[in-house]
């Protein structure tokens, strides 16, 4: 939640969570136009905030995740005034204020407008990517293009800042074009016109768009699987060489969230999971900027309850079972079947990471010696049969915190109710 309201990414579709079909809202006197249910509107929505002040305060400036003060600030307008040395579109004559903009991801819907409202900006447009423009007009913006009746419409797209860059043909009159943005967290004034009477006059801002993975299409979700698999199976020294300072290996990734004390078991857990997201992300777009770190939503998973494991999530174009078998010595199939467990047999490389006694990066009670990636949904011949966590466990943690606002429980509660059956649910007995 932290890190989907902080800074140059959006995280859309956590439908499972609050929406009207949702196990964490009772669907007892539910108003369409509420955000929360009649019967009960719980205060403890202002514990989001904190979750998301304090992230914001234990994230370096540099970071990948920033607040941007002029999009969420600042009004379409008074961006544009305040870029008045911009080589804008003049008009004499007024706006035709019929006509709309609307912008998408090629091969994506457009970002639904509550959601552009969560995060105060009228438009977005993604780093990286193809973006689709349309002009439409006020009886069917968003859904079909706007015919300009033989009459040449001039487009004009201009960075505000001095980092966002935007590459589209010039030469189109056409009231849909393709255009290619660079710079997150930039605002850019998009403008048409016709005849010299100005038609679009609108701000974009650009975020990253973070996707439940299974909503994602089939060549981005490749895409992004190739780039872990890099992080998995490439060396640190390696992957500098060729990706840049930003690459992180696995390996380090894995040391960084096993270190003691510091990421589990205090209040650090709100803050140090996000951090650790901002840093596998740099990670994954120094391999390919046009890749986004994508989000499962495992409670959409809650109604497979004990057969959880047969999400789809763990077929093999996805992460690989978690139903393994001891002929395959529980190794995963699929893309991530050759990953390597971090061996650092001395503790040298990772000093302050938990080793297991043969070794490798683990707990103190991992016993087993395979070099390779293993998982097992079994205790001991025993299938797990408890399912993935649903709303109510996220009920339960948020009440608990509306009764005694005590931060470090509700920290622990998300920690060992919400976050931790997933370790021990694909680890099996190790």
């Amino acid at each position: 939640i932290a890190v989907a309201l902080c800074g140059q990414s959006i995280d859309i579709g956590m439908s499972s969570v609050f929406d009207e079909e949702s196990t964490l809202l009772p669907k007892e006197g539910f108003d369409k136009s509420e955000s929360t249910p009649k019967s009960q509107k719980p205060k403890w929505f202002a514990v989001l905030g904190l979750i998301v002040t304090a992230t914001v305060l234990l994230t370096n400036k540099s970071s990948l995740f920033q607040f941007q003060k002029d999009s969420t600030t600042n009004t379409n307008q008074e961006i544009i005034e305040a870029s008045s040395n911009l080589n804008l579109i003049s008009s004499s004559k007024k706006k035709i204020e019929q006509h709309k903009l609307s912008t998408q991801r090629l091969g994506y819907d457009p970002i639904v407008s509550e959601t552009l409202k969560v995060y105060k900006i009228s438009h977005v447009v993604e780093p990286d990517t193809t973006m689709i423009l349309k002009i439409t007009t006020c009886d069917d913006c968003g859904d079909t293009s706007w015919s300009n009746d033989n009459n040449d419409i001039i487009w004009s797209i201009q960075p505000i800042g001095d980092i966002g860059t935007v590459s589209y043909d010039t030469t189109s009159t056409s009231s849909t074009i393709h255009a290619l943005f660079k710079g997150a967290n930039e605002n850019f004034i998009i403008q048409a016109s016709i005849n010299n009477v100005l038609i679009i006059n609108e701000v974009a801002t650009c975020k990253y768009i973070r996707r439940e993975l299974r909503t994602v299409n089939s060549k981005d979700r490749l895409r992004y699987i190739n780039a872990l698999k890099i992080m998995y199976t490439l060396n640190q020294d390696d992957g500098e060489e060729k990706y840049g300072d930003n690459f992180l290996s696995s390996d380090h990734l894995v040391a960084i969230h096993n270190t003691d004390a510091q990421f589990h078991g205090n209040l650090y857990f709100f803050t140090s999971h996000p951090a650790l997201q901002i840093k596998f992300e740099k990670s994954l777009l120094s391999i390919d900027a046009g890749v986004v770190l994508n989000y499962w939503d495992f409670m959409k998973d809650a109604n497979l309850n004990r057969d959880w494991y047969k999400s789809d999530i763990y077929s093999d174009e996805l992460f690989g079972p978690v139903a393994t078998f001891k002929k395959d010595n529980y190794r995963i199939s699929g893309h991530f079947h050759d990953v390597k467990l971090v061996y650092d047999k001395d503790s040298i490389k990772f000093p302050d990471a938990t080793h297991s006694p043969r070794g490798y990066l683990g707990s103190l009670t991992q016993t087993t010696s395979s070099k390779h990636l293993q998982r097992s949904n079994s205790y001991c011949g025993f299938r797990s049969t408890q399912g993935q966590v649903d709303g109510s466990h996220m009920i339960t943690c948020l009440d608990n915190y509306e009764n005694d606002h005590d931060f470090r429980q509700l920290d622990i509660c998300f920690e060992e109710k919400v976050h931790a059956n997933l370790h021990m649910m694909h680890a099996g007995q190790w």
